[in-house]
């Protein structure tokens, strides 16, 4: 293919446009890892509260004094109190994972409007309003990030593969979920 002016400046502009794409996406991809779920939070937290539970305990069995100078009755009383700030974070977790799921689910989806909007910016007209249009689907951020599109073939099991005999799917109607019909 002959190197003319017009093909080594359209090349140019392609190249300009997927370096521009990978910035995009890389910083969507920094931006969701930086958002913690729901989950990861709690864990924190309980790993912080269950760490100065164990420390207290160690230095309870131990009969060390310890850098704080404190009696074995106040060790006791740490323990208890430890003990009700974890029972505490779990009624905390349990009342209100739904609406911090809700919350982090928000999160996830402003990042990914914006993903969007960047592309958008940079001329990809295969991304439309409709898109941003649909409901949005609970995300696993592990998925979305490092997950492959397709499970490589020797993992495979038969719900991947469709059933003749079963059901396939027609179209897809503009309201509801897609209409199943028989063979």
């Amino acid at each position: 293919m002959p190197n003319t002016p017009e093909v080594s400046e359209i090349v140019a502009a392609t190249s300009a446009r997927v370096a521009a794409i990978r910035v995009s996406v890389r910083q969507w991809e920094d931006s969701l890892q930086n958002i913690r779920t729901p989950q990861q939070v709690y864990q924190e937290k309980r790993q912080a509260l269950r760490d100065a539970f164990n420390q207290e305990l160690q230095l309870l069995m131990s009969g060390e004094a310890g850098d704080d100078g404190a009696s074995r009755e106040n060790r006791t009383e740490s323990l208890i109190q430890y003990g009700g700030q974890l029972k505490e974070l779990e009624q905390q977790y349990a009342a209100t994972i739904r609406a911090d799921e809700k919350v982090y689910q928000q999160r996830v989806e402003k990042q990914t409007a914006r993903l969007v909007a960047a592309l958008r910016d940079l001329g990809d007209d295969s991304l439309t309003a409709s898109d941003q249009e649909e409901p949005a689907q609970p995300v696993d951020k592990q998925a979305v990030v490092a997950a492959p599109s397709d499970p490589p073939p020797e993992t495979r099991t038969d719900s991947h593969v469709p059933h003749h005999e079963d059901h396939h799917m027609e179209e897809v109607p503009e309201s509801g979920p897609p209409v199943q019909t028989a063979w």
